[in-house]
């Protein structure tokens, strides 16, 4: 099958076999985790051939297949998607806790429908000139940056697990993406320079600026939105939760028949979802606004 990525790549590539499921789920399971989750395990293994090289100058028509890590990240992730989806059925289902009440219901979506935003053609010229492109912040200072890949990805990530180590708590979020993204901060200066610096610089954002870079970012870029919106709809709660797609072993993982649902641990309790299930969780697609939802 042909895969058409946002930036304008286009990929031949199989469907995936068990053994990738496997070699994806040892890569996880190491001692270093890879940047990108696995995603490349799966990607190496299916896409046999370029079609056509989009705007990236490192990349060659044929069988030679190039460095990932230096594509962009909503390219990989539409390749990603793609090929779950030629090889396992729609719906993807996962466990989803309210951050509210806290309280696990199962979510699926059907994967197929999610909307692939394609890159514009000022940031393709980016690319193919390899140009940073640039943000302000709300009182007017420079940040500049680059669009996610793995390669800019790696050192952050390395950062995070090291937190994570030390503290016990998961840290990683999409500001951490940006850390890695980011070349000059003009409020930091040369120390734009340090991987740490840049770190803690987004972590400390005020919630308002993050919104403002976030347009900003987003504008430029391209590929799947993998956050979604859920309103939980158990009595006495109704709390909106933003959720990204779990892309772990269990994407590849057929939506699950009612004889194989097993219960959900939930705070020292088990949560049987027949229980859950009738007090139903309601998926909210992107671009649905907070009125839509009826949050009074």
């Amino acid at each position: 099958m042909q895969i058409e990525c946002p930036s304008g790549l286009v990929v031949e590539a199989r469907k995936i076999k068990a053994q990738e499921l496997e070699a994806l789920a040892e890569a996880n399971d190491s001692d270093e985790p890879p940047a990108d989750g696995g995603l490349l395990t799966v990607i190496n293994r299916c896409v046999q051939r370029v079609i056509d090289a989009g705007p990236y100058s490192f990349v060659e028509v044929g069988d030679a297949l190039p460095d990932w890590k230096r594509v962009i990240y909503g390219d990989l992730a539409t390749m990603f998607f793609k090929l779950r989806i030629v090889s396992v059925e729609d719906p993807y289902e996962f466990p989803v806790q309210c951050k509210h009440c806290r309280k696990w219901a199962d979510f699926d979506v059907t994967l197929s429908e999610l909307p692939i935003n394609p890159l514009p053609e000022s940031s393709k010229a980016k690319l193919r000139s390899n140009s940073p492109f640039e943000a302000r912040t709300l009182d007017g200072k420079l940040v500049r940056f680059y669009l996610k890949t793995i390669r800019r990805e790696e050192p952050i990530a390395k950062l995070v697990r090291a937190i994570e180590r030390q503290t016990g708590k998961p840290s990683y979020s999409f500001l951490d993406s940006w850390a890695g993204q980011a070349e000059f901060i003009e409020p930091l200066g040369e120390r734009s320079k340090n991987d740490k610096a840049r770190w803690m610089w987004f972590r400390q954002l005020d919630l308002d600026e993050v919104d403002n870079l976030r347009d900003q970012f987003d504008a430029v870029d391209g590929g799947i939105d993998i956050e979604l919106r859920f309103r939980c709809r158990r009595r006495g709660c109704g709390g909106v939760t933003n959720h990204m797609i779990p892309l772990d072993g269990d994407f590849f993982r057929r939506k699950r028949k009612p004889a194989d649902l097993k219960p959900l641990h939930d705070g020292g309790r088990i949560i049987p979802l027949e229980e859950e299930a009738l007090e139903k969780t309601e998926e909210v697609t992107k671009g649905e606004t907070e009125e839509s939802l009826d949050l009074e």
